[in-house]
């Protein structure tokens, strides 16, 4: 029996499966992704020893439609079809309080940890050197600029 949770982040919602195989687990992402849930990958938490955890990437839209068209597929498999033959939308109303009360079952959890597990450091250090020193005689000098002089206004050298 897989249980299936969601962590909601922002627009985009991780879809996680938790099953007691990763047989399990598999198949219920397969079970979303030919719904059009998802075109992602599966990305495992857990993947060594039960319970097997799992997720995939999709949004809250994605979602509704492949539960909706998941409870089609199901109820026409059932053979609810016949009973709602001449009836106005035929089977769609019900596959989709179906799909509602799927999508009201699953639970809101957080599941994929964001916190950092490791510490990172650096070895060594950051400076800055001047390759090209000016000469200490040219720290000593100053100079002014000298807008009467006859060539327009050159920097002139004061002693």
């Amino acid at each position: 029996m897989t249980k299936v949770i969601v962590q909601k982040e922002g627009t985009n919602w991780a879809v996680g499966i938790v099953g007691d195989t990763k047989r399990e687990v598999e198949r219920r992402y397969f079970y979303f992704w030919n719904n059009k849930a998802t075109d992602g990958e599966l990305f495992w938490l857990k993947d060594e020893a039960a319970p097997f955890v799992a997720y995939f990437w999709t949004d809250k839209d994605r979602l509704k439609e492949s539960l909706k068209n998941a409870s089609l597929l199901e109820a026409m498999q059932a053979g609810f079809g016949d009973d709602f033959k001449g009836k106005k939308g035929g089977l769609m109303p019900f596959a989709k309080d179906i799909a509602e009360s799927k999508f009201l079952e699953i639970k809101t959890e957080t599941f994929i940890d964001r916190t950092k597990r490791y510490n990172f450091y650096t070895l060594g250090s950051i400076k800055a050197e001047n390759f090209y020193p000016v000469p200490r005689s040219a720290l000593d000098r100053t100079t002014i600029h000298n807008k009467n002089e006859s060539n327009g206004g050159i920097f002139k050298k004061i002693k």
